[in-house]
């Protein structure tokens, strides 16, 4: 049930998003933010569990679509290390995680040969894919940077209930 309700959503997102940068009236950013995050997740499955070193950075919460605007987007991100013995991996990595979303239909806009923003008709959601090489204060070691925003929904502002309880809602 959990799985068809996420999936409505997703499809319902996806149908009022064409051609338009905020969702119709009474979507809310709640009805955005689990979807963001299982993609977040999703993606970072992708990155083989033998070859991570550790999980540096972890945020979820929203932004604003331009400044002083109501309308906000929810972005979830991770940054994976690569152990500097893997580090080599990191591109090939990459590549598969771009090539599999590909092959599911999503589009990648690259932004360099380390760099990918996936798109897809049937998602609301983008994915932006980074990695990046020497990630250590050594010069050692990747780093693979998963961010996946939303689309802009109308909210009461930053500082309003609903911002402020999903940004401090456990994850």
């Amino acid at each position: 049930m959990r799985k068809f309700a996420l999936s409505a959503i997703v499809c319902a997102l996806a149908l009022s998003m064409l051609g338009c940068t905020a969702a119709p009236t009474g979507l809310a950013l709640v009805d955005t933010k689990s979807a963001v995050q299982l993609l977040r997740n999703e993606t970072a499955s992708r990155v083989p569990a033998d070859i991570l070193l550790s999980i540096v950075k972890s945020e979820d919460g929203s932004a604003a679509c331009d400044a002083g605007d109501p309308l906000r987007y929810w972005r979830s991100s991770v940054t994976l290390n690569i152990s500097a013995q893997r580090a080599s991996e990191a591109r090939q990595v990459f590549s598969d995680a771009v090539d599999g979303y590909e092959a599911e239909g999503w589009h990648a806009g690259s932004v360099g040969d380390r760099e990918a923003v996936l798109t897809s008709d049937d998602s609301i959601a983008t994915i932006d894919i980074l990695v990046t090489e020497d990630a250590d204060r050594d010069g050692d070691g990747a780093a693979i940077r998963i961010l996946v925003t939303g689309p802009c929904i109308m909210t009461d502002g930053e500082n309003s209930d609903e911002v402020t309880g999903l940004e401090e809602a456990p994850d």
